[in-house]
Protein backbone atom coordinates (compact mmCIF):
# COMPACT_ATOMS: atom_id res chain seq x y z
CA UNK A 1 0.00 0.00 0.00
CA UNK A 2 1.47 3.57 -0.80
CA UNK A 3 0.98 6.05 1.89
CA UNK A 4 -0.79 9.52 0.77
CA UNK A 5 2.64 11.06 1.46
CA UNK A 6 4.62 8.85 -1.08
CA UNK A 7 1.52 9.51 -3.72
CA UNK A 8 2.10 13.12 -2.47
CA UNK A 9 6.01 13.43 -3.23
CA UNK A 10 5.62 10.70 -6.52
CA UNK A 11 3.32 13.73 -8.34
CA UNK A 12 5.09 16.42 -7.03
CA UNK A 13 8.59 15.07 -8.60
CA UNK A 14 7.78 12.42 -11.34
CA UNK A 15 7.59 14.66 -14.12
CA UNK A 16 10.84 16.60 -13.29
CA UNK A 17 13.27 14.80 -11.36
CA UNK A 18 15.64 11.89 -12.65
CA UNK A 19 13.90 8.28 -12.41
CA UNK A 20 17.12 7.54 -10.01
CA UNK A 21 16.23 10.58 -7.98
CA UNK A 22 12.70 9.22 -7.19
CA UNK A 23 13.74 6.04 -5.74
CA UNK A 24 15.24 8.21 -3.06
CA UNK A 25 12.71 10.53 -3.10
CA UNK A 26 9.81 8.43 -3.10
CA UNK A 27 11.31 5.52 -0.90
CA UNK A 28 9.84 2.53 -3.19
CA UNK A 29 12.04 1.21 -6.09
CA UNK A 30 11.93 2.19 -9.55
CA UNK A 31 9.43 -0.62 -10.98
CA UNK A 32 7.31 0.16 -8.42
CA UNK A 33 6.94 3.83 -8.79
CA UNK A 34 7.15 3.37 -12.69
CA UNK A 35 3.79 1.01 -11.90
CA UNK A 36 2.07 3.41 -9.82
CA UNK A 37 2.61 6.32 -12.18
CA UNK A 38 0.92 4.49 -14.74
CA UNK A 39 -1.85 3.86 -12.22
CA UNK A 40 -1.88 7.20 -11.98
CA UNK A 41 -1.86 8.26 -15.25
CA UNK A 42 1.32 10.83 -14.88
CA UNK A 43 3.61 10.78 -17.54
CA UNK A 44 7.24 12.81 -18.10
CA UNK A 45 7.52 15.20 -20.57
CA UNK A 46 8.91 14.13 -23.85
CA UNK A 47 12.33 14.68 -24.96
CA UNK A 48 12.79 17.12 -28.10
CA UNK A 49 15.18 15.32 -30.53
CA UNK A 50 18.63 16.95 -30.94
CA UNK A 51 19.19 18.83 -34.69
CA UNK A 52 21.76 16.90 -36.66
CA UNK A 53 22.23 19.11 -39.15
CA UNK A 54 20.75 17.39 -41.68
CA UNK A 55 17.63 19.73 -42.82
CA UNK A 56 15.81 16.49 -44.15
CA UNK A 57 16.13 14.36 -40.94
CA UNK A 58 15.52 17.50 -38.58
CA UNK A 59 12.37 17.82 -40.65
CA UNK A 60 11.13 14.10 -40.73
CA UNK A 61 12.30 13.67 -36.88
CA UNK A 62 9.90 16.53 -36.28
CA UNK A 63 7.20 15.47 -38.00
CA UNK A 64 7.75 11.81 -36.01
CA UNK A 65 7.18 13.85 -33.30
CA UNK A 66 4.58 15.68 -33.90
CA UNK A 67 2.52 12.55 -35.06
CA UNK A 68 3.87 10.84 -31.73
CA UNK A 69 5.81 8.34 -33.62
CA UNK A 70 8.90 6.80 -32.05
CA UNK A 71 12.25 6.39 -34.44
CA UNK A 72 11.62 2.63 -33.53
CA UNK A 73 7.94 2.92 -35.03
CA UNK A 74 9.34 4.81 -38.08
CA UNK A 75 12.37 1.60 -38.96
CA UNK A 76 9.22 -0.90 -39.13
CA UNK A 77 7.42 1.64 -41.20
CA UNK A 78 10.47 2.12 -43.53
CA UNK A 79 11.43 -1.71 -42.70
CA UNK A 80 15.23 -0.35 -42.25
CA UNK A 81 16.67 -2.18 -39.45
CA UNK A 82 17.75 0.13 -36.67
CA UNK A 83 18.69 2.90 -38.71
CA UNK A 84 17.15 5.83 -37.23
CA UNK A 85 16.74 4.46 -33.74
CA UNK A 86 20.55 3.41 -33.79
CA UNK A 87 22.17 5.43 -36.32
CA UNK A 88 23.99 7.74 -33.45
CA UNK A 89 22.77 10.97 -34.34
CA UNK A 90 22.51 12.38 -30.70
CA UNK A 91 25.54 10.50 -29.68
CA UNK A 92 29.24 11.66 -29.58
CA UNK A 93 31.35 9.53 -32.25
CA UNK A 94 34.21 7.73 -31.32
CA UNK A 95 36.95 10.24 -33.06
CA UNK A 96 37.02 13.11 -31.02
CA UNK A 97 33.51 13.53 -30.05
CA UNK A 98 32.15 14.54 -33.24
CA UNK A 99 28.67 13.21 -33.98
CA UNK A 100 28.10 10.86 -36.32
CA UNK A 101 27.29 11.90 -39.82
CA UNK A 102 26.19 9.11 -42.20
CA UNK A 103 22.84 9.97 -43.49
CA UNK A 104 20.96 7.74 -45.80
CA UNK A 105 18.87 9.83 -48.14
CA UNK A 106 17.15 7.05 -49.41
CA UNK A 107 16.28 5.69 -45.88
CA UNK A 108 14.74 9.39 -45.40
CA UNK A 109 12.97 10.07 -48.28
CA UNK A 110 11.23 6.48 -47.61
CA UNK A 111 10.48 8.03 -44.29
CA UNK A 112 8.82 11.24 -45.34
CA UNK A 113 6.92 9.35 -47.85
CA UNK A 114 5.78 7.05 -45.77
CA UNK A 115 4.25 9.33 -43.07
CA UNK A 116 2.44 11.46 -45.54
CA UNK A 117 4.91 13.91 -46.65
CA UNK A 118 6.66 14.81 -50.21
CA UNK A 119 9.84 15.96 -51.24
CA UNK A 120 10.00 18.86 -53.78
CA UNK A 121 13.56 20.85 -55.77
CA UNK A 122 13.14 24.53 -56.01
CA UNK A 123 15.65 25.82 -58.20
CA UNK A 124 17.13 29.37 -57.80
CA UNK A 125 16.21 31.90 -60.95
CA UNK A 126 19.14 33.44 -60.09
Amino acid sequence: MWTREEVSRLRKHFAVAHLRELESLVGRPLNSIRAKADKLGLRRPQQTYTPTGNALLDSLRGRCRELCYTMVDLDEMVVSGTYFKDCGWNSPGTKQGRLKQYFSFTRIAKGIHVIGGTLDVVWDEG
